[in-house]
């Protein structure tokens, strides 16, 4: 999947494409808990709320500034790409 055809799909079907990503880190948020996945040849972050973990968010990243807060947690020979 690319991040246009990502893009392309509703919030459930997005949900459901990350059944098939990888978790590749975890941080906190001022408005909860981020996840980071890796999907195919893209990240895509998720932000949980902090008392129900309900998803608030679903937003596709690419290798630019977007992925700093993450760069000390992830390792690239995890990735397996």
């Amino acid at each position: 999947m690319t991040i246009y055809e990502f893009l392309e799909l509703n919030f459930d079907e997005q949900q459901n494409a990350l059944l098939n990503g990888v978790l590749v880190a975890n941080r906190r948020h001022s408005r909860g808990i981020c996840q980071l996945y890796i999907l195919g040849d893209f990240f895509v972050e998720i932000l949980y709320g902090p008392e129900d973990f309900r998803i608030l968010k679903l937003q596709p990243l690419v290798f630019n500034d977007s992925l700093e807060p993450y760069l000390s947690q992830i390792s690239i020979d995890d990735l397996n790409i």
